[in-house]
């Protein structure tokens, strides 16, 4: 049997009708295949309250937004967005990749793949999103915050081996 609504006077009735909740990914937010591009994009997040800004290589970049700084780029030529991020860190390359490896195997990594390279101190993700003839802000938004927070607990990650690497050295120094 249906819950039932009791309505204590026609005034309450008005409200109630006035203030239907209205869903907050309208399917107007989302993105025809054939529009999609970075200002498009961008748009909508700002739409969505998220600030944002293009860089000089067409990427969105979001500082805040998510919990973590994070890129949004349009391929449009084929038909993805990819997300991208990093942090610094002061681990040695073997280290990193130990790092890497374990965030990988990670089930919280599932939205973003992890990579170091060996000429720099920083541990990057990746994740690359396909659309077809449209592209829905819902999953955007989802796909955003889930790949910001790999990155965010990626770095966590980084914070508990590097302050582990550091009371090692001072226990060997000290013995």
């Amino acid at each position: 049997m249906p819950a039932t609504i009791e309505i204590e006077s026609e005034t309450n009735l008005e409200i109630l009708m006035a203030t239907e909740p209205r869903p907050m990914f309208d399917c107007e937010l989302d993105i025809a295949a054939c529009d999609i591009a970075a200002p498009s994009l961008s748009d909508r997040l700002s739409h969505l309250l998220i600030e944002n800004v293009i860089d000089s290589e067409d990427d969105i970049f979001v500082k805040e937004g998510f919990g973590f700084p994070i890129w949004i780029a349009v391929q449009a030529d084929v038909r993805w967005l990819r997300f991208h991020g990093f942090f610094e860190t002061r681990l040695r390359f073997d280290e990193r990749v130990r790092l890497v490896n374990r965030l990988n195997l990670k089930s919280a990594s599932k939205c973003a793949q992890f990579s170091t390279p060996d000429d720099a101190t920083i541990i990057q993700a990746y994740f690359f999103h396909p659309y077809e003839d449209r592209l829905m802000m819902k999953s955007v938004m989802r796909l955003a915050r889930e790949f910001a927070l790999a990155l965010r607990v990626a770095m966590e990650d980084f914070w508990m081996m590097d302050s582990l690497s550091e009371r090692v050295a001072d226990e060997a120094t000290v013995h």
